[in-house]
This record gives structure tokens, C-alpha cells and sequence, in this order.
């Protein structure tokens, strides 16, 4: 049975499109270079200070 080993591949390639997606193959190191958090975006409806938060 080979469910798992799909399932493994199926998480590699989602990470790959997710790279591929924020254009982390493009720079002169790579993947390898990408900081944790640097794929994540930002949450338009969260409140961020300086952003979309009224003062006070």
C-alpha cells in the first residue's frame, strides 16, 4: 500500500507550489534563503495597527 508515500508526496508538493507561489526560487540561494513566515500573508479582515485601525 503506498497511501502514505503519496500522502508525503502530496505535502511536498503542496509546499513546492506554495515556494513556486511566492516566488522563492527565483533568488541566488534558492528555497534555501526563505525566512519562516515570509510565504504567510496578510489578513485583511485582523486588525493591524497603522493600517486598518482607527486611532484611539
Amino acid at each position: 500500500d503506498r497511501y502514505h508515500e503519496f500522502l508525503h508526496m502530496t505535502r511536498q508538493w503542496c509546499h513546492i507550489r506554495m515556494l513556486k507561489r511566492a516566488a522563492r526560487g527565483h533568488g541566488p540561494q534558492g528555497i534555501a534563503n526563505t525566512q519562516p513566515g515570509e510565504c504567510a500573508l496578510l489578513c485583511p479582515a485582523c486588525p493591524h495597527p497603522g493600517k486598518n485601525l482607527t486611532p484611539g
